[in-house]
């Protein structure tokens, strides 16, 4: 009778191993459906900042508009096309109101800033008139032009 229940035990013991590898045989593979997300970023602005260029303007010349351009992208940008709006003098000088210069108000360009670049300097040339007229007062006097430029992500 100890044989057969070890027998018995060996079979229940035999069937076990077995099942549980049935058990693992007969898994069943997964799968899954559903959604995940992709953010677009929002573009930052590039930062115009005025720079003191040469001192080419006089009376009857023409001189360039400096400035320098910061992109916080992580993008390359080209600019094509500007437009200037308001001229002040700076510091605003008595004897030499802005009204003695006049800027060409637009026009094309083509002005690359790279991804992440940092006080790129950048001028528009011979677009800033100071008028024949202009009196004294207005010598080593800096005029502030206010721009805005137009442009477009390019290719890196």
């Amino acid at each position: 009778m100890f044989s057969s229940k070890k027998a018995i035990i060996g079979s229940v013991l035999a069937t076990g191993v077995v099942a549980g590898a049935g058990l693992a045989w007969a898994n069943w593979s997964g799968n899954a459906t559903g959604t995940g997300n992709a953010k677009a970023r929002t573009a930052a602005t590039v930062t115009i900042t005025a720079a003191t260029g040469a001192d080419d303007l006089y009376p009857g010349a023409q001189g360039d508009i400096d400035f320098t351009l910061s992109n916080n992208n992580p993008y390359p940008v080209t600019f094509t096309e500007w437009t200037a709006t308001t001229i002040v003098t700076s510091p605003n000088a008595a004897g030499c109101p802005s009204s003695n210069v006049t800027v060409n108000d637009t026009g094309s360009i083509s002005i690359p800033v790279a991804a992440g670049a940092s006080n790129l300097a950048a001028s528009i040339d011979d677009v800033v008139t100071m008028l024949y007229t202009a009196p004294d007062a207005c010598q080593g006097q800096t005029f502030a032009i206010t721009l805005a430029l137009t442009g477009a992500q390019t290719a890196s």
